[in-house]
């Protein structure tokens, strides 16, 4: 999962995207295989772009002073690609032009999966502004269906069900506690399907985003895309260059998700990753004679949990008036 305060990380998977676009991008584009029953897109991109109307960026991002240039619109798309006919979702999409020689579209995708990509180009396009990506490419975010700016939006908390949500620790692993922990999920679950309805939650997924990705392509008027995926984002890109490969100019994948490996063995070896990083935090730590988890890396895990799980039952004060 990606936050969007988080952005100088961003950087490495950048100089990669400049790398790839820049001089050999013709051996950098990532081409199908013969016969692989890609999707050929029904519409020429020049139609659709025909079609799509783009302005000013208030309605999604508050203060768009930094990228004045910016403009977004909203892409209809179907709910239900097998019935095109009946609902349709809209897109948030924003992009900046290119500042220079244009080449091409370079579409985000941050994560998640949930995090918007149209508040990461918003970010992210000031950043940018004087490097040769900018000169040549639009910065284009979309956000995938029920996430962002998009609409409908996937939810299926209230804000007070999502806050005592956030209060219940779920750190209980005897067989009561895992019971609780279960029926937490069962709720979620009816809640998502009484106020999405079934329709909408079987077709938010990574293969519908894949074809929306497809629709915001021919809204941008464009042929080929450029894509930088990070973490979901590069199964996402993985899902698109499948079907529409031939769509696709370059794509850089950084924090690449395993494809052959399930959910459940995905957060077994996040949480190991995790553990990871705290032992190399620990191990940063204890360089100074201060650090509260002390020098006996035996102990670090154990002095850590001295300090956090009495949070549990007496939670720390912040300026939030819900906590």
């Amino acid at each position: 999962m990606l936050a969007m305060s988080r952005r100088r990380p961003f950087s490495s998977a950048l100089l990669s995207v400049g790398l790839v676009l820049g001089g050999q991008l013709a051996s950098a584009r990532a081409t199908p295989e013969a016969d692989t029953g890609q999707t050929q897109s029904p519409v020429t991109p020049a139609a659709a772009a025909q079609q799509q109307n783009w302005g000013s960026c208030s309605a999604f991002v508050p203060d768009s002073r930094d990228i004045p240039t910016a403009r977004c619109t909203t892409v209809a798309v179907p709910v239900d690609y097998d019935h095109p006919g009946t609902a349709q979702a809209k897109l948030a999409v924003i992009r900046v032009p290119a500042t220079g020689q244009r080449i091409g579209s370079l579409l985000f995708n941050p994560g998640g999966p949930g995090a918007s990509a149209v508040d990461m180009v918003a970010v992210m396009a000031p950043e940018l502004k004087d490097t040769d990506i900018a000169r040549h490419f639009d910065l284009v975010g979309f956000d995938p269906r029920g996430v962002g700016h998009s609409t409908p939006a996937l939810r299926c908390r209230t804000d007070a069900e999502f806050d005592a949500y956030r209060r219940d620790p779920m750190v209980d692993y005897s067989q009561t506690g895992v019971a609780h922990i279960e029926q937490v999920y069962r709720e979620l679950a009816q809640h998502c399907v009484d106020r999405m309805g079934p329709g909408f939650l079987a077709n938010v997924g990574t293969a519908s985003a894949a074809r929306d990705m497809d629709g915001i392509r021919q809204a941008l008027g464009d042929d080929q895309i450029n894509y930088l995926g990070y973490s979901y984002g590069t199964e996402l890109g993985t899902a698109y260059v499948e079907r529409f490969g031939a769509h696709v100019r370059a794509m850089v994948l950084d924090g690449a998700i395993d494809p052959t490996i399930g959910p459940i063995e995905e957060n077994v070896k996040q949480l190991a990753g995790f553990q990871t990083a705290f032992n190399d935090y620990a191990a940063d730590c204890a360089r100074s004679t201060a650090c509260p988890l002390g020098t006996d890396p035996t102990q670090w895990v154990n002095r850590y949990q001295a300090l956090v799980d009495p949070l549990v039952a007496t939670p720390g004060k912040t300026s939030d008036p819900r906590a």
